[in-house]
């Protein structure tokens, strides 16, 4: 009779069980005087406690059972594997701290075939320094608590900022990695998948007024990997930086878009390392 019982509950509430996820992740930055990584577009999977980032020559696993985070090149068949413990000793360190207010607005516009509701958040640096603003449309989509449950468990680990879109376009500004941390704490407690997010930040003087026009988009590029950026950040990887000066002012705006939402199984091996590859030094152990 148990076991009848539980089953009328698995068909009731399919989206409460344990499923797979993916979706396909493009975000650029619109314009600004911050370091700013290359467009890039990946597509995410999330099975469990881990998931992958896969683009054309890159695939990065975050691990949180083994708490790693693995690159593998697969140009060159290489991987390397990176502990959370090493990755956060290498973490920026700073005093900044945001609040954050905002509420759901009464906007409503169609995302491709989905109708989505908006919401604004504003977060403001104490030393009100810094002002980001976030623009997310969210739409109702099963499945989606699973990278909501992912990103709480690492924001646990590791911080909200580590692994989430916006991470690799704060480098070169501690405070804005700080605000960034927040705003993915933000979003991940709303409702729904955040289809379109637009992501802005000013600071000095300008941070009066969010509202503030940024400069003209950046022409597009070669796409690139976001954990591959982060570790950058962190030393273990290529660095580029922009010659722009930081200066007081308009700081980045950040446009995300998530397409191609999906429930389908993902194979357990696609996060696993592929036969054949070889294990390279982190850049950090070169050090």
């Amino acid at each position: 009779m148990l076991a009848v019982f539980v089953a009328l509950l698995a068909g009731l509430f399919p989206v409460s069980l344990r499923a797979d996820f993916s979706y396909q992740e493009s975000a650029r930055a619109m314009g600004g005087a911050l370091y700013t990584p290359l467009p890039r577009v990946s597509t995410k999977w999330i099975k469990g406690n881990r998931m992958a980032e896969v683009t054309k020559e890159h695939v990065t696993v975050i691990d949180l059972d083994k708490e790693t985070v693995t690159e593998m090149d697969l140009a060159k068949k290489t991987y390397s594997a990176v502990p959370f413990v090493q990755i956060k000793q290498m973490m920026p360190n700073t005093e900044a701290v945001f609040k954050a207010s905002g509420s759901p607005a009464e906007q409503t516009k169609m995302v491709g075939v989905l109708k989505a509701k908006e919401t604004i958040w504003r977060l403001t640096a104490e030393d009100h320094s810094m002002v980001i603003v976030i623009d997310a449309w969210f739409a109702p989509m099963p499945g989606y608590d699973e990278v909501r449950a992912f990103g709480r468990k690492l924001g646990a680990k590791m911080g909200y900022a580590f692994g989430s879109a916006m991470w690799p376009f704060g480098m070169g500004r501690e405070d804005a990695l700080v605000g960034f941390a927040e705003a993915a704490k933000e979003m991940n407690h709303a409702d729904g998948a955040p289809l379109q997010t637009t992501v802005k930040i000013v600071a000095g003087d300008a941070a009066a007024a969010p509202e503030a026009i940024l400069p003209a988009p950046f022409p597009p590029e070669t796409t690139k990997n976001a954990a591959g950026v982060a570790l950058s950040r962190l030393g273990m990887g290529p660095k580029k930086r922009s010659d722009q000066p930081r200066s007081a002012g308009s700081l980045i705006e950040i446009l995300t878009e998530l397409t191609n939402l999906s429930l389908a199984p993902i194979d357990a091996a696609k996060f696993e390392v592929p036969q054949g590859f070889k294990e390279v030094p982190r850049r950090a152990d070169k050090n």
